[in-house]
């Protein structure tokens, strides 16, 4: 749409969030908020609504939500819990209701009772002038679930 800016943040299982051209500069970082009749909420490991701030599992439930997963009970099962489909995306909402992204939740570093995004570390790396990309994940460990980071620029 000439002169518009949308930004987008969307699963074709039918969760979608918007960030239109007037909110840009009050919201930025943020991928929108739920268009009407369709839900977003952040879910925390405990499987409780997270507070505005937190982050945790993006989950959202929409007049257009997928049924399932073609021949695929468990990927179903997994992901649609009592009418919400949970992303795998990880996020916080503001106290406005704006989505901000963070992360993959398998991308997620435990280490040593901390949760470390690799997204967060990269976008650091990757400032540096003589990096051109970079790619964080974590080496596993019995005791400290990942012992250390590992960098691949």
């Amino acid at each position: 749409l000439p002169g518009l800016f949308y930004e987008l943040y969307g699963l074709t299982e039918g969760v979608i969030a918007v960030l239109d051209k007037g909110d840009v500069s009050r919201k930025a970082g943020s991928v929108g908020g739920p268009q009407p009749f369709f839900q977003i909420r952040i879910v925390g490991e405990d499987g409780q609504d997270s507070p505005n701030g937190e982050v945790g599992e993006i989950v959202g439930r929409s007049p257009i939500l997928t049924t399932g997963y073609y021949k695929r009970p468990d990927l179903t099962s997994a992901a649609l819990r009592d009418g919400w489909m949970y992303t795998g995306d990880m996020g916080y909402l503001d106290a406005d209701g704006f989505l901000f992204l963070v992360d993959r939740k398998k991308d997620l570093i435990i280490s040593g009772g901390a949760n470390v995004y690799p997204k967060d570390i990269e976008e650091v790396v990757v400032t540096h002038p003589d990096v051109l990309d970079a790619a964080v994940f974590g080496i596993p460990s019995d005791k400290w679930g990942k012992r250390r980071l590992q960098a691949l620029c």
